[in-house]
């Protein structure tokens, strides 16, 4: 069985349940690291180009569609591409190009671990913004840190500022 079976057998079950469950599903946004794991979390329609790794047919083991919510862990210690311009790691790269992958198949959270950036205020304002000017909606990881590391108030200006 492949990951992308399991996920459309499983929304299968959710829907015979309940037609108005959703099916949401958490993965790492760099989406190039997904392949060593199974996963791909793109769009049927992506089709990345055909090398050592991706098949002419990988494209069908896509299972965006399958599911209603991603939440798109933009897990990075860099907030913007420009503090790292020649790497893919940043939130406001994750959160920027994670379309090109899913095509708008299924709703996308931005995902963030405020964990990597302790008491820095700002980089937490930002990171919240990012994702939530540029996704359907924002999933915070982990309360602990947020609590521990008194990150309230950065979350909030971050909403503040996106709306």
């Amino acid at each position: 069985m492949t990951i992308t079976q399991l996920i459309t057998d499983i929304r299968s079950k959710i829907k015979s349940i309940n037609p108005e469950m959703e099916l949401h599903v958490w993965s790492s946004a760099h989406w190039k690291s997904r392949y060593s794991v199974g996963q791909n979390w793109a769009s049927k329609d992506y089709k990345p180009t055909s090398s050592g790794i991706y098949t002419e047919t990988y494209h069908k083991t896509g299972f965006a569609d399958q599911i209603d919510v991603f939440s798109l862990g933009a897990y990075a210690e860099n907030v913007w591409k420009s503090e790292n311009p020649q790497s893919d790691w940043s939130v406001e790269n994750f959160v920027t190009t994670y379309y090109n992958y899913t095509k708008g198949d299924c709703r996308v959270y931005g995902s963030i671990g405020t964990y990597a950036y302790g008491n820095k205020a700002s980089a937490i304002s930002d990171a919240v913004y990012l994702c939530l000017k540029n996704t359907d909606g924002l999933m915070v990881f982990e309360i602990s840190h947020v609590i521990n590391n008194n990150q309230w108030n950065a979350i909030k200006e971050g909403i503040k500022r996106a709306n």
